[in-house]
């Protein structure tokens, strides 16, 4: 049997007894919440969260295009681009700002770019190889308590810096602790949970494409 078959992907259940239907999602066997992808986060928040029908009928093609596993690895899949756009992120911003940058952000660059590496061999592992669980367990789990608090190290040395928007600074910052925290709770999922990080490195990544100059020259500061 797959080690990911046991878990329902789709939409059931009767959200205050208005017929309304709401996003079931896999978690793990060890009772963690995992990773489906950025989408199914999604799909939870607005279907489950909001209870609408007119969201179920939008998110629903995304959660039954194949039988549950399938489903369920497809958006995992996704998931190692998504590590690896925080890992090629963590090193751009560094390699910008590192130069004129305080003790603070080469310490959180130091424990995101071990995060990233760590989330990225963790969702390879968890949905390119057999080893599932120990995968969660020895890189994913690991590697997301370094993001969390790595990022709101790099995020605070970041807007010292100064050359970056301070929008995708304070993202990064909150993003990490408390935000994958808070965010997770609020949404229901691990997915939701990293939300923050994600629209972070979206604002910082455009930044770092768009800008012009050298790691001393610095940018306009968005306030």
């Amino acid at each position: 049997m797959s080690p990911i078959e046991p878990y329902p992907v789709g939409w059931a259940g009767d959200l205050g007894g208005r017929g309304d239907r709401y996003p079931v999602f896999p978690l793990p066997r060890l009772c963690l919440l995992r990773h489906t992808g950025r989408l199914s986060g999604v799909g939870c928040a607005l279907g489950g969260g909001l209870g609408r029908a007119p969201f179920t009928r939008v998110f629903d093609p995304l959660l039954t295009f194949a039988p549950p596993h399938e489903v369920y690895t497809t958006f995992g899949k996704i998931l190692v681009l998504v590590v690896l756009g925080f890992l090629a992120g963590v090193l751009a911003l560094h390699s910008r700002q590192g130069a004129r940058a305080g003790r603070l952000e080469k310490w959180g660059f130091r424990v995101s770019l071990l995060g990233s590496v760590l989330g990225t061999l963790g969702a390879f592992g968890e949905y390119y190889t057999p080893y599932l669980d120990f995968s969660f367990l020895a890189f994913s789990a690991p590697g997301i308590l370094l993001l969390m608090f790595g990022s709101l190290l790099f995020g605070i040395g970041t807007l010292r810096a100064g050359m970056t928007p301070r929008l995708g600074a304070w993202l990064l910052t909150l993003g990490g602790f408390p935000g994958i925290v808070l965010m997770t709770v609020l949404l229901g999922h691990l997915s939701g949970g990293l939300l923050l990080l994600d629209f972070a490195w979206v604002v910082l990544g455009y930044a770092l494409c768009t800008q012009r100059g050298g790691p001393a020259v610095s940018s306009p500061r968005v306030r």
